[in-house]
């Protein structure tokens, strides 16, 4: 274990259990520093996704730091900030050491020619550097006039290094981009929270911060989009997400999901979605935050999860090793899309994920759409019946996806198949959502009734299915098996009521209990003893408890204060 953690740089930092954890124990709670602007961040409240650039926000650039810098709390931020990795000691040292002096470079410039190292500190660095520059350097005097206008900003203001004083250079505006790449998150920046290491099979969630005076999600998908455990069952206002009004809260908490023993490493995931294969989650952890997750999969229980036909595909790095015989091209650059049969170079997997993402972006513009249409016009119209169609096109396509991946996957509990059944989830979300519109009267109200009706008569052995592999993959104790259990029940509650024969006629061999009222019964009530036994180990109550702290230290300071005078 101490040779896993010193194999890379900015992943030995982390914590470690100092007792046996419960799930739900809350480990920290942390305000960010600086929140991003409301275009660059998640909001609401739900599970934090990845860190920056991890999927559910831009790896943040030269804007973001100019963000940072106008701040009337901008000193502070760079104070903090410098200890943030890489850290601006660490930086300077390394390209000391890389120019042999102390210093004497040009200040913003990288140099390319790096001589060979064995300090792997002043390597990463110095390569994460080059990397950035490169990512940024391609406008040339554009990006130069743009690092100019933020440091003469910076210099009128009187910004300075905190730590000696010095002005601000282009190398310190690098690595503040760095900085909040490695260690920011989709609420905002934090010191604490970045000491979180990332595992593939992760022991603890972050919680986003609540937004002030809106209805919040229980959880957000690990992609940073609201939702992603299940979809609505319901053809009415309610939704598959709880939604209560919450007064605005600061602070952001880390939590078990799980029994951690004694000094165990806790840990969260760093990417969105976090359901990807191997070969892409550990191209993104490379390119985003430096450290290779190896092609070999330790753990027992992710390597199942990875497997397609008996074997995990192999993979590879930019630069670095190859895994198996020939590594597939995880860039999808090493042939033909369209070219499926044997001699594709692409792992079957790779199709998977791919058709997954268009579908899941096909989703999110009918559901911007439905919204604007909703937003403009309270009358039923011809756009919202076209959107209505093409949200039930959408979810029958997700149902061939799951049927398809599941061919293709050769494996039951492969990754991608939760995401996949996510996905039908969302799309009978949408369909019951745009539904409900097209119920408000006129003749088309019974069809999209029974349409509706029948989508959630799918939705459920795909709920089910979906239960049984979060189940698997997370633990019984993790927010998002809450979440589907409460997607099941409510799902489970509204057939019974409207329409048993739907539920009834769900065959055993798709997930169905048979044509038992009172078996079903029993299913619905069991999903709702498990939602609420999981949500009270989450009360995210940490804001309420240091209001606590705070207002008794302050009514003890005030008698102090009264007694001595």
């Amino acid at each position: 274990e101490g040779e896993e953690k010193d194999r890379y740089v900015g992943g030995g930092r982390g914590y470690v259990a100092s007792m046996n954890l419960e799930p739900g124990t809350l480990l920290l709670a942390e305000e960010p520093i600086a929140p991003w602007p409301d275009s660059s961040g998640g909001g609401g409240g739900g599970l934090e996704g990845g860190r920056g650039g991890g999927g559910g926000m831009a790896a943040p650039g030269i804007e973001a730091v100019r963000f940072l810098l106008r701040r009337e709390d901008a000193r502070e931020i760079l104070r903090d900030t410098e200890e943030l990795h890489p850290t601006l000691r660490d930086v300077d040292a390394a390209f000391e050491r890389e120019n042999g002096s102390n210093g004497d470079d040009d200040g913003g410039g990288v140099d390319n020619n790096s001589s060979g190292r064995d300090d792997e500190n002043t390597e990463q660095i110095l390569s994460m550097m080059r990397s950035l520059h490169s990512e940024h350097g391609s406008s040339g005097e554009e990006l130069s006039s743009v690092l100019s206008d933020v440091l003469s900003e910076a210099s009128a203001r009187g910004l300075r290094r905190s730590a000696d004083g010095m002005p601000l250079t282009e190398r310190d505006l690098y690595r503040l981009m760095l900085a909040m790449r490695y260690n920011g998150f989709e609420s905002g920046l934090y010191l604490h929270f970045a000491l979180f290491n990332h595992d593939d099979d992760p022991n603890c969630v972050k919680f986003l911060p609540e937004e002030d005076g809106e209805e919040d999600d229980d959880e957000v998908d690990e992609d940073g989009l609201p939702g992603g455990g299940g979809a609505s069952p319901s053809t009415g206002d309610e939704g598959r997400r709880r939604r209560r009004r919450r007064r605005r809260r600061r602070y952001s908490e880390v939590r078990t999901t799980r029994r951690v023993r004694r000094g165990a490493p806790l840990t969260i995931h760093y990417l969105n979605p976090r359901e990807v294969r191997h070969s892409d989650r550990r191209r993104r952890l490379w390119e985003q935050h430096r450290f290779d997750i190896g092609g070999e999969i330790i753990d027992e229980k992710v390597r199942e999860m990875e497997t397609v036909d008996g074997k995990v595909p192999p993979s590879s790095i930019p630069g670095g090793e190859e895994t198996g015989a020939e590594a597939y091209d995880t860039e999808g650059n090493g042939g033909d899309d369209d070219d499926d049969d044997a001699s594709s170079p692409h792992p079957p997997a790779y199709y998977v994920e791919r058709a997954l993402t268009e579908l899941e972006g096909l989703l999110g513009s009918i559901r911007s759409a439905a919204a604007a249409a909703s937003a403009t016009s309270k009358s039923i119209s011809s756009s919202v019946a076209e959107l209505f169609e093409r949200a039930g096109e959408l979810e029958l396509t997700t149902l061939e996806l799951i049927d398809s991946a599941s061919l293709r996957l050769s494996n039951p509990r492969h990754v991608l198949l939760i995401r996949c059944l996510r996905l039908h989830l969302d799309a009978v979300e949408l369909v019951t959502s745009i539904g409900s519109r097209m119920m408000m009267g006129g003749a088309s109200a019974r069809a999209a009734d029974r349409a509706c009706l029948g989508a959630m008569g799918r939705f459920v052995p795909t709920a089910r299915r979906l239960l049984t592999l979060q189940t698997f993959a997370l633990g019984r104790d993790h927010p998002d098996v809450a979440r589907t259990h409460h997607d099941l029940a409510e799902a489970t509650g509204t057939l019974l009521s409207r329409s048993p024969r739907t539920l009834f006629e769900i065959e055993v061999s798709r997930g169905g209990l048979g044509k038992d009222f009172a078996v079903w019964s029993k299913e619905e009530s069991q999903c709702r003893g498990e939602r609420a036994r999981i949500d009270a180990l989450y009360p995210r109550d940490a804001e309420e408890r240091i209001e606590e702290q705070q207002a008794a230290a302050a009514a003890a300071a005030k008698k102090k204060k009264s007694a001595s005078g």
